[in-house]
């Protein structure tokens, strides 16, 4: 590897991200030259985001549409040189360059990219599963499916990299939390540590278990993507729509939790929490943008909802669903939930209530579908209730799966209760905050809430003793860390003033001219 080619992903455009079918860039083979001619026919086909594009890389992988013998085949991928390598300047027919400051991770130099019919050879498409031959003949792969496997594979990282986001930012904030006093909770006894008071544990503790559940959850991710992609070179495609459902249901859920995450840490850590050195700035802007790339959250609910209603529409005709979706049909009945801090009987609440949504949303679909006279009109008609369900299946997935390395996992007993601790921590704390919708289902009574409530306030009794190792399991580096608030040896206040006392602002003292300027505000008259 001579590393004298920089390439870059070269998909989302100016006016169309997620939806990929949309995309306007354009693939239109010659047969005469056997060469693909790349171009941006519109504004809005211009390439936009791609990292490593505004400066650093010299070639692109384009995605575009492919038209061959007057017929367009939908988008396929094409290696286009972008710079030349001699002097790094953009090549003929491309029109390059940088997008500009962004909320967070402006090392990375994210870009725009034009095309004016610019040519490149046939062997430049990636051609492992559709191809074109040298007359321009079209020949489509066993199942379109196939491309989908790059796309799973990213969304199950961004699991892994949200979990270890959320680490860090719940690190900063206990960390904190534990050397931090504040007030005093009995009148004249000393100010305790603000880790103490049950309003800063309901912040903090439920996160940390969150942490612990979308890691577990990163885990299973994995293991199901070799699974499925092993399989899938075999010609077996079976389980790429439930692995599909599953990474895009997973990556909106947790990109969306941890984010929020990030901030209520940040304001957990009151005034000092806003400062920049404190950690969260980087932590919050990184993580937040997950949110959007890589499918927008929102749209990738709406993607694993549709797999839901087919999947709910299969088990009523009693047909085999797959494993994810096996408990669709538990929600017949009027059976509640009766608390009795079994975990497993936890499993069976989320099972038994996401089937009875993803059921409630199918007839509200039908009876739209009925109303509208149109599948597409129905379906944005039922949006709010379509992401619901999908929500509750991708929690459902991250608690059962939770609880399932709790049953394997070997560790010590009392390693076991403090997991188990905060395992139930967190499928209780959800159910409190999702209250009105388990209500709705018919699987939790109020009676069960008031005595959810009294375990919630156990649990943080229980964990409290813990909580601090449990951050420092998460084994981050100060260097990686980057916070004066979460340092590893407790000196917060003594790094944040160091910090501040180096501050090159007030090492060199005003300049002339910001004197000048305090002088003339000192002497004018309002």
């Amino acid at each position: 590897m001579d590393l004298k080619i920089i390439g870059c992903y070269a998909q989302t455009e100016l006016g169309h991200g997620t939806f990929i079918r949309g995309l306007e860039t354009t693939a239109t083979y010659d047969p005469d030259t056997e060469e693909f001619v790349l171009h941006s026919p519109t504004l809005t086909s211009t390439k936009w985001w791609p990292g490593s594009l505004g400066r650093t890389c010299t070639h692109a992988m384009v995605v575009a549409k492919l038209i061959t013998s007057g017929k367009c085949y939908g988008v396929h991928s094409f290696i286009v040189p972008v710079r030349d390598l001699n002097n790094h300047k953009p090549l003929p027919g491309i029109t390059v360059g940088e997008i500009g400051p962004k909320l967070a991770g402006n090392c990375l130099d994210n870009g725009y990219l034009r095309f004016d019919h610019v040519r490149i050879p046939r062997n430049n498409m990636m051609m492992k599963h559709a191809k074109v031959s040298s007359d321009g003949t079209y020949i489509r792969p066993k199942s379109d499916k196939l491309g989908y496997g790059t796309m799973v594979f990213v969304r199950v990282i961004i699991l892994q990299q949200a979990a270890m986001s959320l680490a860090a930012a719940t690190t900063i904030a206990v960390r904190y939390s534990a050397i931090r006093h504040q007030s005093e909770m009995v009148e004249g006894e000393p100010e305790p540590q603000i880790l103490d008071y049950e309003a800063q544990q309901c912040k903090l503790f439920p996160l940390v278990s969150a942490t612990l559940g979308i890691f577990f959850a990163g885990l299973k991710m994995w293991d199901i993507y070799i699974d499925v992609y092993t399989r899938m070179q075999e010609g077996e495609l079976g389980g790429m729509p439930e692995l599909h459902a599953l990474s895009s249901g997973l990556k909106a859920l947790v990109t969306e939790l941890a984010s929020n995450g990030v901030e209520v840490c940040r304001l957990a850590c009151g005034g000092h929490g806003y400062m920049k050195s404190s950690g969260f700035a980087r932590i919050y802007g990184l993580l937040t943008a997950a949110c959007t790339y890589e499918g927008e959250n929102t749209v990738l609910l709406l993607q694993t909802a549709r797999y839901l209603m087919k999947a709910y529409q299969e088990a009523k005709c009693g047909r085999p669903v797959q494993s994810s979706v096996s408990y669709l049909g538990l929600s017949e009945g009027e059976n509640t939930y009766v608390y009795g801090h079994s975990l497993s009987d936890l499993v069976f609440l989320y099972q038994q209530a996401t089937s009875s949504i993803v059921a409630t949303t199918a007839k509200r679909l039908k009876l739209a579908t009925m109303k509208r006279g149109c599948a597409a009109l129905a379906w944005n008609d039922t949006a709010f209730h379509l992401i619901k369900c999908a929500k509750f299946y991708s929690q459902c997935f991250l608690v059962c799966n939770y609880y399932n390395i709790l049953k394997t996992a070997e560790v010590s007993d009392a390693l076991r209760l403090v997991l188990s601790d905060a395992y139930e921590l967190y499928a209780l704390y959800w159910i409190r905050e999702n209250s009105g919708d388990f209500l709705r289902s018919k699987k939790v009574t109020p009676d069960n809430l008031d005595d959810i409530d009294t375990r919630i306030e156990d649990l943080l009794v229980s964990l409290r003793p813990n909580i601090v190792t449990i951050v420092d399991a998460f084994d981050i580096r100060d260097e990686c860390l980057n916070s004066v608030l979460g340092c590893s040896d407790g000196r917060a206040y003594e790094r944040l003033c160091d910090r501040v006392f180096r501050a090159p602002t007030n090492i060199r003292g005003m300049k002339r001219e910001d004197l000048e300027v305090v002088k003339e505000i000192r002497q004018s008259k309002l």
